[in-house]
């Protein structure tokens, strides 16, 4: 597209000065005569010229005789048109990032454990406890590209104590985990749902992507017996970049 671009622009500076001397040649006589008086005979000689060579003639008169001015003109469009360049290739690339980057996102999910069973010489020899649950903090990569994940904020707390705002101080977790594209509930930290049910389990997910730019995206839940449900909450707690 930027090549495209600049030959259109090349072809107009050349294609302008060929209309102008188009419209001249078609708007004058074919020939032209140039007169002057002798001063000691108060004689007026007169001469024929073509008009063609002679606007050619004064066109490059005008280009000496502005020379300093016209190159300057010329330099500052070339700047010009070297920053319009800059700016679309830096627009482009920026939205090619944008585009490729990684997109991650967390959520907290409760996870139930079935019944398993302990099978010796064809026969049921032993049946564990009733199945348990508990609440995992999962991960998405919903981008093109890999992420990097170095930390996790998490906080619990009473319906009634979640404040206007989030407040993650001393919530943070440290986290290394490498999200591949496409990377589908990556369990995390993990609590016990005898302490979470029934509160609002809110956080946010640190990364970093392939371009070396830091994100974050927040996500807050109500913990119920079996299950995790949306919360009205601000803007703040699920906003994202």
């Amino acid at each position: 597209m930027l090549r495209g671009n600049r030959k259109r622009v090349v072809f107009a500076c050349w294609l302008l000065p060929v209309l102008i001397l188009f419209l001249l040649s078609i708007s004058t006589p074919a020939n032209y005569s140039v007169c002057y008086e002798n001063e000691y005979t108060n004689n007026e000689h007169c001469a024929p010229y073509t008009i063609g060579p002679l606007i050619v003639f004064e066109i490059l008169k005008f280009f000496t005789a502005y020379n300093g001015a016209i190159t300057a003109i010329a330099t500052g469009v070339i700047a010009y048109f070297t920053y319009t360049i800059w700016r679309a290739s830096d627009d482009s690339l920026s939205h090619s990032r944008q585009v490729e980057r990684a997109y991650v996102s967390a959520d907290a999910k409760v996870i139930f454990r079935g019944k398993t069973e302990i099978v010796g010489t064809g026969r049921i020899i032993a049946m564990p406890e009733l199945p348990d649950s508990w609440l995992s903090i999962v991960l998405d990569n919903n981008g093109k590209t890999a992420a990097f994940v170095d930390e996790i904020a998490v906080v619990t707390c009473g319906v009634e104590m979640l404040t206007p705002k989030p407040d993650y101080r001393n919530s943070e977790r440290l986290a290394d985990i490498s999200l591949s594209p496409g990377a589908r509930e990556i369990p995390t930290f993990r609590f016990d749902m005898r302490t979470v049910a029934g509160k609002i389990v809110y956080g946010r997910v640190y990364y970093t992507d392939i371009y070396k730019q830091r994100h974050s995206s927040g996500f807050i839940r109500h913990i119920l017996s079996s299950m995790a449900t949306s919360v009205e909450a601000a803007p703040e707690y699920t906003a994202w970049d």
